[in-house]
């Protein structure tokens, strides 16, 4: 069965600008999961957000707790506020941070929705959002039983909004005429992309855990080696520093969760040395890093679950 909507019909989501700063701050400002929640009301197809509120919460790299202590003690705090009761009924927006990575909701983002929905009367929203600046809005419409999932939306200005409008539109106009000036020119593009295609490859490794590795780079020059520990040179020449061989060593004394690990760290722009506590030359550290990126690339699926977005 295919259904398709018209578009008068199609529902609409306008953030307040203040909501709309407030989550941009949750985000920028934590660099773990952060979650919140927020009010939403529905004037014919348009649901308006209008405000969102941060609650005691308990997070991880990947993860965010939406305890029972923690609503409850919010819910008791807001209720004693004047308007309090009308803005805990209008209390329709679950939003949290997915810091650096993609807003695809993962499994535990679905169950905590279902959470949500049991109480539920007409609608609710779930925002995910990332340091990039992507803002992904689910809208579940209970009164239809239809899930639309990346819906556009627009920021609400206020008695701003033809004023802002204007300018934005402006502001464009200035980009282009600044561009078409200024940016590089096609021939310029296509001899760099060419350039660069013949004269920069990346240094690969091909990673098994199961103590075999080699790498198309030095270490390929050895040979006759077991668990990264003693092995000869081809020339037989006697051995290796032991600097050189650190890096294999720390690799494998590693878990697979903390390869996981250390690859969330290295995608957050975070040092892998800070967090393993060694010390380690740049070359050593870049090393390091690419057997830990070609370990996580080669077990995607489980590298994924561990952070929680896919079962």
């Amino acid at each position: 069965m295919n259904v398709k909507l018209m578009d008068r019909f199609a529902p609409k989501i306008s953030i307040n600008l203040n909501a709309m700063n407030k989550m941009k701050e949750y985000v920028r400002q934590s660099d773990l999961e952060i979650g919140w929640l927020g009010t939403s009301r529905r004037v014919g197809n348009v649901f308006y957000i209008d405000d969102v509120f941060l609650f005691r919460q308990e997070v991880h790299a990947t993860t965010t707790e939406i305890t029972t202590e923690g609503l409850n003690e919010f819910a008791m705090d807001l209720l004693y506020e004047e308007n309090g009761v009308e803005i805990w009924n209008n209390m329709k927006v679950w939003g949290h941070s997915h810091v650096n990575m993609p807003t695809t909701p993962s499994g535990q983002d679905d169950k905590q929705i279902e959470v949500f929905a049991e109480n539920a009367e007409d609608f609710f929203i779930r925002i995910i959002a990332n340091k990039s600046g992507d803002f992904r809005i689910d809208l579940y419409d209970f009164t239809t039983g239809v899930i639309y999932e990346k819906l556009p939306y627009e920021i609400n200005y206020g008695g701003d909004t033809e004023i802002i409008e204007s300018l934005y539109r402006k502001i464009a106009e200035i980009e282009e005429m600044i561009c078409t000036r200024i940016d590089p020119s096609e021939e310029l593009i296509n001899s760099i992309k060419s350039e660069i295609g013949n004269k920069v490859t990346k240094k690969t490794y091909n990673v098994n855990k199961n103590n075999v590795t080699t790498c198309n780079s030095w270490w390929s020059d050895y040979t006759d080696y077991s668990g990264y520990g003693n092995f000869s040179k081809k020339n037989e020449k006697t051995s290796v520093k032991e600097e050189e061989n650190s890096v294999f060593k720390i690799f494998d004394e590693l878990e697979p969760e903390e390869i996981f690990e250390c690859m969330y760290y290295i995608e957050h722009g975070s040092s892998v040395t800070d967090y393993l506590g060694v010390f380690l030359t740049q070359d050593e550290e870049i090393d390091l890093e690419i057997l830990i990126e070609s370990y996580c690339k080669d077990n995607e699926n489980q590298y994924l679950s561990y952070l929680g977005y896919i079962q």
